[in-house]
């Protein structure tokens, strides 16, 4: 989630160049986590007559994450291959990943795991699946948490002869959103080698890696039970999107590269793929139906490569200025931090303003249904600014206080 080497266009030429630092990378980076954002803070189970359109918009929005995993797998690809000649590649390449991603996804942890069930015992309020959580540190603190799900799956559970291993309950979503962030360390670990040992064919690798994924999608939808965080989750089965930006870093340096190939890329992906996603997305809300759970995930990611091509290539379009406008720009400079406290800061809110509702709109606890200003129509939005603006807040503090001082160190490698 942070920029590195990025592209700019140059009209001059038929290839893209890399000029260093790109705006409109830090502009998408922004979107990203403004979707994010409106997914998880819109109480998007709660509809009424003036304001379907926005719930509705709202259980798509979190194809944000998506749009993360596409500028990762272009931007470290991009950096790979520009570094792999260079002394200490491996090295280098991790410290300077730690540097960024390690001290405030641990600082996050230890919030998670020691101050908020503080917090909570002081309200005089149990927290059952932070208990739950507590037991599958491991899964955290290792970046495997987007494997937890194996735990409920009966196949897995009755393969491996561990019956006591199942969930009591799902972790709080606060702690349930590092499944991604553990997608792309993953990714972090295993890449590098990949770009260094098949560089010279890693375009046709990449085509295979992504049609192996689909077909493995479809393998799990038709065995497992829990197929839908399966294929929403495991690295195994998202790394499709990551492979998706990678190709297009690889092309940009390809011999191969002709601008009119990338500009239909950009057309279909940006024109075809993306509205076609967010329509079936529109009629059939989720990630419940098997043929999106085995063709969206790759349909999002090429509709996010193709808009990333496209604002590449035209300097001057409406859509690049809008993108590279500095709201943007500045969600995305913070979006590492904003990803990490939002759903912290939500959780703590609804403690103690509860306003939770059930899909048919009741309050889950109506003895304590206690919305803002004593209407869901003022409630709903303004809890959500609320939450967006002290996890902004918060996000702002962490960099500039904390995180920034270990970014500092990454001019040694």
């Amino acid at each position: 989630m942070e920029a590195g080497q990025n592209l700019n266009s140059d009209n001059a030429d038929d290839h893209i160049s890399y000029l260093g630092y790109n705006p409109t990378l830090d502009g998408l980076r922004g979107i990203a986590i403004l979707l994010v954002l409106f997914h998880h803070l819109w109480p998007w189970e709660w509809s009424t007559s003036l304001t379907t359109i926005i719930t509705r918009t709202s259980h798509i929005s979190w194809i944000g994450v998506d749009l993360f995993f596409v500028l990762s797998g272009f931007l470290i690809t991009g950096i790979l291959l520009e570094t792999r000649h260079r002394r200490h590649y491996f090295r280098n390449f991790i410290i300077r990943r730690s540097l960024r991603i390690f001290p405030l996804y641990y600082l996050f942890l230890l919030i998670c795991f020691l101050v908020i069930p503080y917090i909570l015992n002081d309200m005089n309020l149990k927290e059952v699946s932070l208990d739950q959580a507590g037991k599958d540190i491991f899964w955290y603190i290792f970046y495997g948490s987007n494997y937890i799900w194996m735990l409920n799956e009966p196949l897995i559970i009755d393969v491996i002869g561990m019956d006591e291993l199942r969930l009591a309950d799902k972790p709080p979503e606060f702690l349930g959103l590092v499944w991604s962030l553990a997608v792309e360390e993953q990714f972090y670990l295993v890449w590098p080698l990949v770009v260094f040992v098949f560089w010279k064919r890693l375009q046709g690798s990449i085509i295979g890696i992504i049609l192996c994924i689909v077909l493995l999608r479809l393998l799990l939808v038709s065995t497992l039970d829990n197929w839908v965080d399966a294929t929403y989750m495991a690295s195994i089965c998202r790394v499709d999107s990551l492979m998706i930006g990678a190709g297009l870093a690889v092309y940009a340096r390809s011999t191969a590269f002709r601008p009119e190939v990338w500009d239909r890329f950009a057309f279909t992906g940006l024109w075809l793929c993306l509205p076609a996603v967010i329509i079936f997305q529109l009629v059939f809300p989720g990630r419940h139906n098997s043929i999106f759970s085995v063709l969206g995930y790759s349909l999002i990611a090429l509709g996010f490569a193709g808009l990333l091509a496209s604002v590449l290539r035209n300097q001057d379009s409406p859509l690049k200025m809008l993108i590279q406008s500095s709201i943007f720009r500045w969600f995305g400079k913070y979006s590492y931090g904003i990803y990490l406290y939002h759903m912290l800061v939500w959780f703590l809110m609804q403690k103690w303003i509860n306003a939770e509702l059930r899909a048919d709109g009741s309050p889950i606890h109506g003895e304590l249904f206690n919305p803002i200003g004593g209407s869901m129509l003022i409630d709903a939005p303004v809890r959500m600014l609320l939450t967006a603006s002290i996890s902004v807040v918060m996000a702002w503090i962490s960099y500039h206080c904390y995180e920034r001082h270990f970014l500092k160190l990454k001019r040694l490698f």
